[in-house]
C-alpha cells in the first residue's frame, strides 16, 4: 500500500526534478542555436542532436511511466484495488519529464483511496493536486474538487466541504 504522504512528497519532488531537467535542455538547446561552439571536438550541431536524441528517450520514459496507470479506473470500478495499487504505485515511480504523467497518477491514486473509502487520504491527494496548476489538465479540477468535497462531508467537515465549494463557485 502507498502510504499518502510519500506518494505527495515523491509527486512533488519528481515534478520539480523533470521542471529543472526540461528547463536544463531547453537552455541547452538555446545555446547550441545561439551560441557557436569553437575550439571542442564537438560541433553545436552534434550537441543539438545529443539534447533531442536525450529528450526523446525521456519522452518515452514518460510516456511509458503514464501508460502504466492507464486502466487503474476501470480496475478500480471493477473492485480490483490491489492491481489498481500497483499500477498507480508503478507510474508514481517512474521518472516522467512531462507533468500530466503524474498528475493523473496522482488524481488515480485519490480515486483508489476514495474507492476504499479512506476519505482522509482522498482529501489529502485531492488538496495536493489541486495546490498545483494544471494547465492543460485543467479540467481535472472538477473533478477533483467533487472528490475532496465528498471526502470532507465523509469526515463530518461541512464546513470545509462548504468552504471549498464556495471557492469554487466564486472563481468560476
Amino acid at each position: 500500500m502507498i502510504p499518502v504522504q510519500t506518494a505527495i512528497s515523491r509527486f512533488r519532488r519528481d515534478l520539480t526534478i523533470g521542471a529543472l531537467l526540461r528547463g536544463l535542455l531547453t537552455v541547452g538547446a538555446a545555446a547550441c542555436v545561439l551560441l557557436p561552439i569553437t575550439g571542442s571536438g564537438v560541433g553545436g550541431i552534434g550537441l543539438l542532436l545529443g539534447i533531442g536524441v536525450v529528450w526523446m528517450l525521456l519522452g518515452y520514459r514518460s510516456m511509458r511511466g503514464s501508460r502504466l496507470a492507464a486502466d487503474s479506473p476501470l480496475l478500480i470500478a471493477s473492485g480490483q484495488f490491489e492491481e489498481a495499487e500497483t499500477r498507480i504505485d508503478a507510474a508514481l515511480r517512474s521518472f516522467s519529464l512531462f507533468k500530466p504523467a503524474k498528475l493523473i497518477s496522482l488524481h488515480h491514486l485519490a480515486v483508489l483511496r476514495h474507492a476504499q473509502r479512506r476519505w482522509q487520504e482522498s482529501a489529502l491527494l485531492c488538496g495536493a493536486l489541486l495546490g498545483q496548476r494544471l494547465g492543460s489538465l485543467r479540467g481535472l479540477s472538477k473533478p477533483s474538487l467533487l472528490l475532496l468535497v465528498d471526502d470532507l462531508l465523509h469526515l463530518g467537515d461541512l464546513n470545509g466541504a462548504y468552504g471549498r465549494w464556495a471557492g469554487f463557485i466564486s472563481n468560476g
